[in-house]
């Protein structure tokens, strides 16, 4: 299970999270909030937990906001015999003056019917749809990625995003015992496709948000790669390393910054976990969202 304190202070989380639940028994474990009265407060973004797992408030202008996972659903230690569980850093703009680095989760790799009874059952929401999967782009550029090393000097280390699924309607259409007759699932982003996981090549890297970079470290967008033709292992051996270049954020200008705000990245071969023999295409990483009063009464401080 993620560590509330770790998770929720730099919108990530350490790889193990709880491993899903199915049933109703499950969804009698779902944390319920029940509303006040009086006039609904301005929405605000900021970070809570259910279940041990970190959500994350997304405020679009003149919208009541709604909650959605800070990370993607996590494998726990028993996950990767049934599941492919790749290890990725969810970026994220922190909601606090004082975050502390992203450090790197794993990502579970499921059909869309099973990630959607997950976020029913378990969490009492629904897989986020691309409308609201783009908000949070947009307004805290969550995106999930998957950082890779080459042989290549030029393209050393490669930043690719994870797919994640979304449904095409509304993500309250979704919220059923069987979803698939009610929405259809689709990739996001768009444009994306389940990638077969390069195992040998993961490396497992912690993030740090600058609002205004250091001068010196050059950007790169996600999706692309950075030349690094004279960095080397050796010279942090079995321990974390900055990259030679940091990672532009997904969500274009961030409020609050000059419009280059970027991720930096140190970097460690991550552990090898045993996986299911093969690749299957038709799955992909997820985010479960709530109802924007799901957790007022649980927002934690130090974002």
């Amino acid at each position: 299970m993620c560590s509330a304190a770790g998770a929720l202070a730099a919108l990530g989380c350490g790889a193990g999270s709880e491993s899903p639940a199915s049933g109703a028994s499950a969804s009698a474990t779902a944390t319920t909030v029940t509303a006040t009265s009086g006039p609904a407060p301005p929405c605000t973004p900021r970070t809570a937990e259910k279940l041990g797992l970190p959500f994350v408030r997304v405020c679009p202008p003149g919208e009541p906001g709604f909650w959605i996972g800070a990370t993607p659903m996590a494998c726990s230690g028993g996950d990767h015999d049934a599941m492919r569980c790749p290890t990725v850093t969810a970026i994220g703009h922190p909601v606090s003056t004082s975050p502390l680095p992203i450090r790197p989760t794993t990502a579970q790799l499921i059909d869309a019917e099973t990630a959607a009874r997950v976020c029913f059952y378990r969490m009492g929401g629904h897989v986020a749809s691309r409308a609201e999967r783009v908000k949070a782009r947009h307004g805290l550029g969550l995106a999930t990625v998957l950082v890779t090393e080459s042989d290549s000097a030029a393209q050393r280390f490669r930043f690719a995003e994870l797919p994640e699924w979304v449904s095409e309607e509304p993500g309250e259409r979704c919220e059923n015992q069987e979803p698939m007759k009610t929405c259809h699932f689709g990739w996001y982003p768009a444009e994306s496709r389940s990638p077969g996981v390069p195992w040998a090549n993961m490396r497992a890297c912690q993030a740090v948000f600058h609002a205004v970079p250091p001068a010196d470290l050059p950007l790169v967008a996600l999706g692309s790669g950075c030349a690094a033709p004279t960095w080397s292992w050796a010279e942090a051996p079995g321990s974390e390393r900055p990259l030679p270049c940091g990672l532009h954020t997904p969500a274009g200008h961030a409020p609050g910054t000059r419009g280059d705000a970027a991720f930096a990245l140190a970097c460690r071969a991550p552990a090898l976990h045993p996986h299911p023999v093969g690749e299957d295409k038709n799955t992909a990483a997820y985010r479960c969202v709530l109802p924007a009063s799901a957790l007022g009464a649980y927002d934690l401080p130090g974002r």
